[in-house]
């Protein structure tokens, strides 16, 4: 109790009420109230009783006015009230809300004091919420003030917190249990999953698990403190500005993206979770300037990683007929990566790619009378290959010159038969109906060679744009050399380029898949395909291919260890285009196995065997899972034998979710259910 505060006021000695915050203002109006009808009470020309008198001669208590609403136990006073009573058998009691009535004021007539109750009392009940009795009977010493005192206030403990858990459900079977544990069935009594029934008769009462959901940033650094970079970015991927600690998460986020990364890069053939690092960061889609950044660094590194072992296979089968067409790839992809890097590829990289490439042009003019194709290669030669650049020029414009020959023959025929002229920049219009790629060429070339009026450079965009356009419905080959004709030349709009080249290399990639999954390198083919779905859906390998060979990879995961399953099943989820059916099982098989490995970091008992009883419902991880479930539910159970009688709700739950949990020892399961029926019988 805070000290009585005593002070002179007008010669009189006055006292000061000590109350909580809460009610203080119904106290002030209600204690002068009250003060009022007792004054009210005395005749004017009487005199104070002996008995009030020597009271007065008495130094006061301490007193205190505790109206709170919200009362708590103050077990001292409570004890204090118990001996002074000598009743043995009175305990702290509380009356239901319905009880609750207006603040009535008491009067105690043998001594004249007064108290406001938010309560009604029973004779022998004690309340720590009651009012202490003001003695406001001694005109001399009237009540001055009412101070707040809120020093012995004992607040309730906030809830215990238990670590992380996520608030994802991990799927609709787990979701399920957890609803139901400790629920029966309708008509039926609780049981668990068994068929064993409540020997009690009685149904526990279920209540709310007691971990507490954390937010995105826990959720996050946990991981990071691990030091599981693949999990911040797989579950902050949809962070969005309204998240708590943005600018934290964001933090972690960017910097696990990059070590990633960093990760993949270090790797000179892609393990599984290389290919999920990389699969996974291509497909963010946040709107960052860093994120954006890396995005594309990683595009490059995937280009890069598929020139150089284009150029390696073209090295190892070059004398091979059907290699020697790859020629025309290998160039263009070295060249167009050294053309999006400050850090190029070596030019040796060809292995005499650039040279067959030449030859196979010189080839499509001689024999096959292809003059488009021819030059479509020289083009590529004379952008990307410097050794072969003057030759493949020459080359390109003796077949031009050639063209525009048989132009003038078709003009002086046309001059005799007295029709209309036909110009040259009109003579790539006239190839726009019957061959468009050639009409972009011939359009290109006569700027390039200084037809730079706004005309020209007009015509050359129009029929770009028309190329583009009905490119995906020509046959395969004529498809993918109108992308190469739009994105090999510098005069055609960057856009349209751009488009053209995301185009060429998703036909690469779906190319390269395919052979992969042939080959029965099941994890590169998914890889390719997936990026080549990403970069142009309509005519990626798509489901096709990257579904085979999902389906493939969880077949293999089967007879792996753990950890490298779990990198398997994170190759499929982060992999574009593969079907639902493929992804979802991948999905739940990797976030049973982060489960897992929570449940085994996990201090709090209750968590862990949250945590690995989720983990155990997939077949092919109970072998992992068995062990530990085992070790910790049986701890479990040790720990609510332990608090069963001084906090017997939360034993009671631990043993009803110990009954309720698929594989557990039988024997766990009977001791928990012996110890609720004692608990119910006690």
């Amino acid at each position: 109790m805070a000290p009585e505060n005593q002070q002179e006021k007008n010669g009189a000695k006055v006292r000061r009420a000590i109350l909580p915050v809460s009610l203080g203002l119904l106290v002030v109006t209600g204690g002068v109230a009250a003060y009022q009808w007792n004054q009210g009470s005395v005749p004017t020309n009487s005199r104070p009783t002996e008995k009030a008198e020597a009271n007065a001669k008495k130094p006061s208590p301490s007193i205190r006015l505790n109206t709170d609403d919200n009362q708590v136990k103050n077990t001292t006073r409570i004890q204090a009230k118990k001996d002074e009573s000598k009743q043995k058998d009175i305990g702290l009691k509380r009356k239901s809300e319905k009880a609750m009535a207006e603040p009535n004021l008491l009067q105690d007539k043998k001594s004249n004091t007064f108290a406001f109750s938010l309560k009604e009392h029973a004779l022998g009940e004690v309340y720590d919420d009651a009012v202490d009795l003001v003695d406001v009977a001694d005109i001399e010493k009237p009540i001055a003030d009412l101070v707040v005192d809120q020093s012995d206030i004992v607040l309730p403990e906030p809830p215990l917190w238990l670590g992380d858990f996520s608030d994802q459900p991990i799927h609709t079977e787990m979701t399920r249990m957890e609803e139901r544990i400790g629920q029966p069935a309708d008509g039926e009594e609780r049981s668990s999953d068994n068929g064993t029934r409540n020997p009690s008769g009685e149904q526990p009462v279920y209540r709310e698990p007691s971990y507490i959901p954390s937010p995105l940033y826990d959720i996050l650094s946990g991981y990071a403190a691990t030091g599981d970079s693949y999990n911040v970015v797989y579950y902050g991927k949809n962070v969005n500005a309204h998240d708590g600690r943005y600018d934290d998460i964001m933090k972690l986020f960017t910097d696990s993206a990059n070590q990633l990364k960093t990760q993949a890069d270090a790797e000179s053939i892609l393990s599984y979770q290389g290919h999920a690092n990389l699969q996974l960061l291509l497909s963010l889609t946040m709107d960052q300037p860093d994120i954006k950044t890396l995005r594309e660094e990683t595009e490059k590194s995937i280009f890069k990683r598929y020139a150089e072992a284009e150029a390696d296979l073209y090295a190892a089968q070059s004398k091979e007929k059907e290699r020697a067409e790859e020629a025309k790839h290998v160039v263009y992809a070295i060249g167009k990566y050294n053309e999006q890097t400050d850090k190029p590829l070596d030019m040796s990289k060809y292995h005499g790619a650039d040279k067959m490439l030449v030859n196979l042009a010189n080839k499509d003019v001689k024999s096959e009378g292809d003059t488009t194709e021819a030059l479509n290669k020289y083009q590529i030669a004379f952008q990307y290959a410097p050794d072969v650049a003057r030759e493949s020029g020459e080359k390109e414009k003796d077949v031009l010159e050639s063209m525009l020959t048989s132009q003038k023959e078709a003009e002086k025929e046309a001059e005799e038969e007295k029709t209309e002229e036909v110009d040259a920049l009109a003579y790539a219009v006239h190839f726009a109906e019957s061959d468009i790629s050639k009409a972009v060429i011939l359009a290109t070339e006569a700027v390039e060679r200084g037809d730079s009026t706004p005309e020209a450079k007009e015509q050359v965009q129009k029929l770009a744009e028309k190329l583009l356009a009905e490119a995906e419905t020509f046959k395969p080959a004529k498809e993918e050399q109108a992308y190469e004709i739009l994105s090999t030349r510098p005069v055609i709009a960057q856009e349209i380029s751009r488009i053209a080249t995301e185009r060429k290399k998703a036909l690469l990639y779906a190319r390269k898949a395919e052979q992969l999954l042939d080959s029965e390198k099941y994890a590169e083919a998914l890889y390719y395909a997936s990026e080549s779905n990403r970069l142009y859906s309509k005519k990626g390998s798509g489901g096709s291919v990257a579904g085979q060979a999902a389906k493939k990879l969880l077949d293999q995961a089967k007879a792996e260890e753990i950890h490298t399953q779990l990198a398997i099943y994170r190759s499929i989820s982060s992999a574009s285009s593969v079907p639902n059916e493929y992804r979802q099982q991948a999905e739940f098989l990797q976030k049973a196995i982060d489960d897992y490995e929570k449940g085994m970091r996990e201090n709090n008992l209750e968590q862990s065997v949250r945590l690995l009883t989720s983990a155990w419902q997939h077949p092919r991880l109970q072998k992992f899972v068995e062990a530990p479930l085992r070790e910790k539910s049986q701890a479990l159970l040790e720990q609510a034998k332990a608090i069963r009688n001084e906090k017997p709700q939360m034993a009671e739950q631990y043993l009803n979710m110990l009954l309720q949990i698929s594989g557990l020892d039988n024997g766990v399961k009977e001791s928990a259910k012996s110890m609720l029926h004692e608990n119910h019988t006690y």
